[in-house]
């Protein structure tokens, strides 16, 4: 298994590892990005480059980050352990620039290790000390993401975390795809309504929805006989799946906690002084 350090798209930097006939490129500078992943050369994750390029807008595509908050916080932010947080949607990981620390390449994996900490200007609306670790792995074709949290403060620090994978579905495929599942809750993101959950169909128009009780584990069928499979920790056990008519994507994203968690307390966990929490997730395709 191999990694290449390559200057580009722009201005940034991308690491590509590679081998056995799949590829995963991740830009450290985006926000530690996924933009890439492919097996027998089909791209699986969709990416509009030029929002990539351009570091004045929010990245569409790839595999961002979510984390201090998954989904958007009140416009007043909310208060924890006597603290204000106030972030943008999907927080600040998303955007910022991630310290390459380690890449090795043997084998049977390529593994390239990031890291962000707190920094006074973390700290402006989100103001708890804190270490973030992530390491991006290639074996066998499968993608692996583990994300570790540690509380380098002196209050218990929350943890409401995700990730939002942008996977490639033709258009034409759309109204093919499904993603089983056997939550008994689903609430509408953009009304807030829960109801009891029911098949979450594609191919009309905009989807937003978080199925509450999903688990940790969840399958993309692609419609063309394909699949994404995607296995993760138990935390990650709130499954939102989004996609907007006429683009080729649809997003299968696990998080710790429903939306706003941060306000309303619904499933969120926290993270005492000095301990860590770590969180992962596999990504297999399959023909």
């Amino acid at each position: 298994m191999r990694i290449e350090r390559r200057a580009g798209p722009g201005s940034l930097e991308t690491y590509v590892l590679s081998g056995d006939g799949a590829e995963v490129r991740l830009v450290p500078g985006r926000g530690g990005l996924v933009t890439h992943w492919s097996v027998g050369g089909e791209a699986l994750l969709f990416l509009d480059e030029a929002t990539l390029v351009d570091v004045s807008r929010n990245v569409r595509g790839g595999i961002p980050l979510l984390f201090p908050n998954a989904g958007p916080l009140p416009a007043e932010g909310v208060e924890f352990a006597g603290r204000r947080i106030s972030q943008p949607q999907h927080g600040l990981a998303r955007l910022a620039a991630w310290e390459v620390v380690d890449a090795v390449g043997d084998d049977d994996t390529a593994r390239i290790s990031m890291r962000l900490r707190s920094s006074d200007a973390t700290r402006v609306g989100f103001p708890f000390d804190f270490e973030s670790e992530l390491a991006v792995s290639l074996s066998d074709g499968r993608l692996l993401l583990e994300w570790r949290f540690t509380n380098t403060g002196d209050v218990p620090m929350p943890l409401h975390a995700g990730t939002h994978p942008y996977f490639t579905v033709p258009v034409a495929q759309k109204a093919k795809a499904q993603v089983p599942s056997k939550a008994t809750r689903l609430k509408e993101r953009r009304s807030g309504e829960v109801r009891p959950a029911s098949p979450v169909h594609f191919g009309e128009g905009e989807v937003d929805v978080a199925l509450l009780d999903h688990g940790p584990a969840a399958t993309l069928l692609r419609g063309d006989g394909s699949r994404i499979e995607l296995n993760s920790t138990p935390q990650l056990s709130t499954l939102v799946l989004w996609t907007l008519p006429d683009q080729p994507f649809i997003c299968v994203e696990p998080w710790t906690a429903p939306g706003g968690a941060l306000a309303s307390g619904e499933g969120l966990s926290s993270v005492a002084p000095g301990a860590s929490e770590a969180l992962a997730i596999e990504f297999h395709f399959v023909r």
